[in-house]
């Protein structure tokens, strides 16, 4: 943010006081007693709650935390409250429970998500006043006449031409579904077929077992699957560009899928599990979903099969997916115009119900 210009913003820096060793100090003592995950973001809540002035905003709009939006709420007077949700709710996340969305849904005066499928999943808990914003990806960020590392990725990682590369791109956790995409790769007859994995843990410690199991695949795929670590934004275009094809193997509901629509930018074909926002993200024509079954690996490797041997219907299903790409904001411009809409159609509702 120190980098950026912003001709009106202004950006305000909550700076650390003396005392705030103590807070932390209390509520890592709350954890530890209670152990009840429900404390770990109370600190961040605070901080963010410290710099609020009441009765100097017209609209305040939170983003996706829900403990600074339920800690802000108890200062709000005169001010108008949205909530900007991007990730799915009532799933087990302790940082969006169902009570504290619920709380949300009774006190905001709008709500804005980035798909239908959280809409739809709000409304059934009685929400209205719900817009969707789709997600985007700057087209001068992922666009294939900017590469330039193609050759240098090949050689890091001995990749030949005539190899069939799969990627897969996010965090290795559990969730992601990293472990079921290398157990499909472990039924691939075809040496040809190699997978990037770009991404790392959040946590390690967290995925103990889970890593473990992970390690024991990546001995037996060695050569054929490669761990790049943790790869900045603006070099995931290189990757996207030498690929095949994006495999997006999820076990939860993704809200949404920003990789889906990398991937889609990119012209490229991908497999998907049947997941939330993914479905309504990706080209029916451009990409193979995999229902989360017993049988998921087995479909899943026979998805991979069937690109790695028809390249020309990688082809069509990435230029389906790019054609797709089209309809969602193309630029920040575009995309913080939808957001102000938004925000503009949610306070002439609550005008209207006064």
């Amino acid at each position: 943010l120190e980098e950026e210009s912003f001709s009106h913003t202004n950006i305000i820096y909550v700076k650390r006081r003396w005392y705030d060793v103590f807070i932390r100090g209390i509520n890592y003592i709350k954890r530890r007693i209670f152990k009840k995950s429900k404390h770990k973001f109370e600190y961040l809540s605070y901080i963010m709650s410290r710099a609020f002035k009441t009765n100097y905003y017209d609209i305040v709009l939170v983003e996706n935390n829900m403990d600074t939006y339920i800690s802000l709420l108890k200062k709000v007077k005169n001010e108008k409250l949205f909530f900007h949700l991007h990730n799915d709710f009532d799933c087990d996340d302790p940082a969006k429970t169902l009570s504290k969305t619920k709380k949300i849904i009774n006190s905001a005066n709008g709500i804005l998500v980035v798909s239908n499928y959280l809409k739809e999943k709000l409304e059934s808990h009685n929400a209205d006043n719900v817009t969707v914003v789709h997600n985007f990806v700057k087209s001068q960020e992922f666009n294939e006449a900017i590469t330039n590392r193609e050759n240098e990725i090949k050689e890091k990682y001995h990749l030949k031409n005539d190899d069939i590369i799969v990627l897969y791109v996010g965090r290795l956790e559990k969730e992601k579904g990293v472990d079921k995409l290398l157990e499909a790769l472990l039924l691939l007859k075809n040496s040809k077929v190699k997978c990037l994995i770009v991404g790392d843990f959040l946590n390690k410690t967290k995925y103990g077992k889970y890593w473990d199991n992970i390690r024991k695949m990546l001995i037996k795929l060695q050569g054929r699957v490669f761990l790049t670590g943790y790869v900045p934004n603006s070099d995931l275009v290189n990757f996207y560009a030498i690929s095949n094809f994006t495999v997006i193997p999820s076990q939860w509901e993704e809200a949404f899928g920003l990789v889906a629509l990398e991937a889609m930018k990119m012209k490229k074909a991908v497999i998907a599990s049947d997941s939330g926002g993914l479905l309504e993200v990706l080209s029916p024509q451009g990409s193979i979903n995999i229902k989360r079954d017993d049988n998921f690996v087995s479909n899943l490797a026979s998805a991979i099969n069937r690109l790695s041997e028809n390249k020309k219907l990688c082809l069509q299903m990435g230029e389906a997916n790019y054609k797709r790409s089209r309809i969602f904001p193309q630029s920040d411009k575009e995309y913080l115009y939808m957001i102000v809409r938004a925000i503009e159609y949610g306070s002439k509702s609550i005008n209207n119900q006064n």
